[in-house]
Order: C-alpha cells, then sequence, then structure tokens
C-alpha cells in the first residue's frame, strides 16, 4: 500500500507526512492519545 502511495521507506513517508500536516506522526500520536490510552485530538500539546 505504501508504495501505491508513492511512499518508500518511513523517512520518506514522515517527511511527506509532515510537509502535509505541519507536524510529525509521531507529533500526531502524542496528540490524539491520553496517558491511559484513549484515542482523543489535542494537538496543542
Amino acid at each position: 500500500m505504501a508504495l501505491a502511495c508513492g511512499v518508500h521507506d518511513q523517512s520518506h513517508f514522515t517527511r511527506m507526512f509532515a510537509k502535509a500536516f505541519g507536524f510529525s506522526p509521531g507529533r500526531y500520536a502524542d496528540c490524539v492519545r491520553d496517558q491511559s490510552g484513549q484515542v482523543v485530538l489535542n494537538l496543542s500539546v
């Protein structure tokens, strides 16, 4: 699936994600989960 979307490796995906959304995939993951693992959306973290 990644190749079909034009992504060749993890670093390429990270760069494309950050360019598209303005933050890294790791930052996104931190923002959508709280400490209990529940999904929330808080991009001000």
